[in-house]
Parts: structure tokens; sequence; C-alpha cells
């Protein structure tokens, strides 16, 4: 399916909080990422997740790895 996903909140590995973001689905593939709210407080090497029941159609988690500070 595709789909275009707003307002999907995250949890982080470092102590960063408030980021939102777009998640676009092409082919039951996340293709890109928005950040559409930047939060506060995350570092280089922080990871942020987004837990696969905001992400419809998925039991997986989309996890990612911070390469450059907010």
């Amino acid at each position: 399916d595709n789909a275009s996903l707003t307002g999907r909140t995250t949890t982080t590995s470092g102590n960063g909080s408030g980021a939102e973001l777009t998640l676009v689905i092409s082919g039951n593939t996340v293709t890109g990422v928005t950040v559409t709210t930047v939060g506060a407080g995350y570092v280089a090497g922080d990871t942020l997740t987004v837990s696969a029941a905001q992400i419809a159609g998925t039991t997986t988690n989309l996890v990612f790895t911070l390469v450059a500070n907010d």
C-alpha cells in the first residue's frame, strides 16, 4: 500500500523528546522520512524508533540512528 503517515511519534535510546515524523510508504516499504517536529535533546548516535503500531500493515518497528545533532 501507498500512504503518507503524519504525526508519527518516536521513542529514543537517549534523552531527547518530542520528535514527530511523516513517513512515506510505497509498496509496503518506508521510502521517505520527514521530520515535522524536531523535538529537543537529541544527539548524534541516538536511535529513534517509530513503533510498528503506528505503521499500518507492519509488525516491525522503524529504527534509525541520528548522524548529526538536532
